[in-house]
């Protein structure tokens, strides 16, 4: 069990689920970015924060963790990485309206159509349930740096942080 064996980051993580506690619509958003060296515990972190906010009653009736997986080399850009958390939250809630739209854009090869669907769908989840996504992005610096391509895309990025109001990310 990962809560037995955790103990070290603690007051890290009992901070970061206050916060998320304590935020309400409208309110703005804190957004994470843990950092360290390889084999500090930051996968383990994000892993305890989503163990938790799935058991807790009260930080589960406003956030859904939606974990990338850490080695996301399909992910070209800002669309390719919200399409593939849309399916991942389809998975994480059995949301048949999310997991509709995620087979409708999955393929889809324009991009800047299928992100628009996608954020859509995120906007529409939030509207009908009340909760918001919290995007766990592990090794972010690569991501930006090496996948994203044109900055324009990390500028995408950074505009749709700032402005979903049912986002907030924890990266590493």
């Amino acid at each position: 069990n990962l809560e037995k064996i955790f103990v070290a980051r603690e007051p890290l993580v009992g901070e970061i689920l206050v916060r998320l506690g304590q935020w309400r619509p409208s309110a703005s958003r804190q957004h994470y970015l843990l950092i360290g060296p390889r084999g500090i515990g930051k996968t383990c972190v994000l892993q305890v924060i989503a163990h938790r906010i799935r058991r807790d009653s009260l930080l589960s009736r406003t956030w859904v963790p939606v974990a990338l997986p850490e080695e996301g080399y399909g992910l070209n850009s800002v669309a390719d990485l919200f399409v593939h958390a849309l399916g991942l939250l389809a998975e994480e809630t059995a949301d048949r309206d999310v997991g509709d739209r995620h087979q409708q854009v999955r393929l889809d090869p324009d991009d800047r159509r299928a992100l628009d669907l996608t954020l859509d769908a995120f906007r529409r989840f939030h509207a009908r349930t009340g909760k918001c996504v919290l995007l766990m992005l592990e090794n972010v610096n690569r991501v930006l740096d090496r996948q994203l391509g044109p900055r324009s895309q990390r500028h995408l990025l950074r505009k749709i942080l700032i402005e979903e109001e049912w986002l907030a990310a924890i990266c590493t």
